[in-house]
């Protein structure tokens, strides 16, 4: 098995996000994309990615760790300055995420294909 981590978008995890817990099995459309220099694999159950061209392809797995991030801002203006990763047991499903983030490890069966990856045009 391989390890890959994938993204949750926390507004698509409380609208249409299947409750998930650490062990659970699951099937995700992915897409690999990146913006910058940083590639990342994403869940794409809104088709976000696909429809502008991004190469999906479905995995199976096992969840292994599941991750929250919180940016704390302290500055008068807002800036960002610290972010927090709490480690979870669980994500309940239709819950509205206080998160800016939602990082799933998980682990790939074994002989799946991974999608190619996929660079956002720069405007």
């Amino acid at each position: 098995m391989m390890q890959i981590t994938v993204i949750l978008d926390p507004a698509e995890q409380a609208c249409c996000g299947q409750a998930l817990g650490l062990g659970q099995r699951v099937e995700w459309v992915l897409a690999y994309v990146t913006r910058g220099e940083q590639p990342y694999y994403m869940c794409d159950q809104h088709e976000q990615f696909a429809v502008h061209g991004a190469k999906t392809r479905t995995v199976s797995g096992s969840v292994a760790a599941i991750r929250e991030l919180a940016i704390h801002p302290s500055r008068p203006d807002g800036t960002p300055v610290r972010r927090v990763w709490r480690s979870l047991s669980a994500l309940p499903d239709g819950v509205d995420y206080d998160s800016d983030g939602i990082e799933i490890d998980l682990l790939v069966d074994h002989g799946q294909q991974l999608p190619e990856l996929f660079s956002w045009p720069r405007h």
